[in-house]
């Protein structure tokens, strides 16, 4: 083997090397760039979350005071508090209804977030896929 055969096997080696270094940097990159979209797309749904919460919380809560004023004024004019106990009992009832099923509307939200995530998958497979052809 000559000289120049054996520079050429060199350069040609560290070619192949730089490019194979470049790919795994692009690589890790991408991942950040995936990861880093996951957690802002989970932050913005927590938020719509809270926000939605908050209003549904103050809706239930004034068609709740609504709903015992409206009682008290109807059927129990002589109490100021029996409309707000009819209230809260069957808010109580709703309650227990809602810890008796929690399990299986845990089962549920969980196969629902399972599906969005696999189908979130699948998008980006497919994505990469036409990115390559």
């Amino acid at each position: 083997m000559n000289l120049k055969q054996l520079l050429n096997q060199l350069i040609d080696r560290q070619l192949i090397a730089d490019l194979v270094t470049q790919y795994v940097e692009t690589r890790v990159e991408l991942t950040k760039l995936d990861f880093q979209e996951r957690i802002a797309t989970l932050i913005i749904l927590l938020l719509e979350v809270f926000v939605i919460a908050i209003i549904m919380l103050s809706l239930w809560l004034l068609i709740s005071v609504g709903l015992a004023l409206l009682i008290n004024h109807w059927w129990f004019p002589d109490t100021p508090f029996a409309g707000f106990l009819c209230i809260a009992g069957v808010q109580g009832l709703f309650l227990m209804m809602l810890w008796l099923i929690r399990q299986r509307l845990h089962n549920q939200l969980e196969y629902k977030i399972y599906d969005e995530i696999n189908k979130d998958e699948e998008r980006k497979r497919a994505r990469r896929k036409s990115l390559r052809s």
